[in-house]
């Protein structure tokens, strides 16, 4: 199996998208396998797949660091290991000057 993330520039069409279509989804029990969000939480989500990573750049520069950041947890459906599929609704808008060429850049404070 698969999951599949859904996202968009908006967070009003990613969440009314999921509404239009949770009840298919229900109907073919993927339901806890499809995802919406728009571009920013995913990209949020990505980065901080291991963890928080402002803490954990700050942790390192002040050498706190004690452990590897934890590996990913095993996803699993059935008999096998669940891969990830990306799908971009409104990928024009992706081109524009808001995001094409442009960069996430999650900051750190140390104190």
């Amino acid at each position: 199996g698969f999951r599949v993330r859904c996202i968009c520039y908006s967070e009003f069409l990613s969440q009314r998208d999921n509404k239009l279509f949770e009840d298919m989804f229900e109907a073919f029990e993927v339901g806890e396998l499809v995802t919406y969000s728009s571009i920013t939480e995913f990209k949020s989500d990505k980065v901080n797949e291991k963890g928080d990573i402002r803490q954990l750049t700050v942790d390192l520069l002040k050498g706190n660091l004690t452990a590897a950041p934890r590996d990913l947890p095993a996803r699993t459906k059935g008999r096998g290991l669940v891969e990830d599929i990306l799908l971009v609704d409104e990928v024009d808008m992706f081109f524009g000057l808001d995001y094409y060429g442009n960069t996430y850049n999650p900051v750190a404070k140390i104190r």
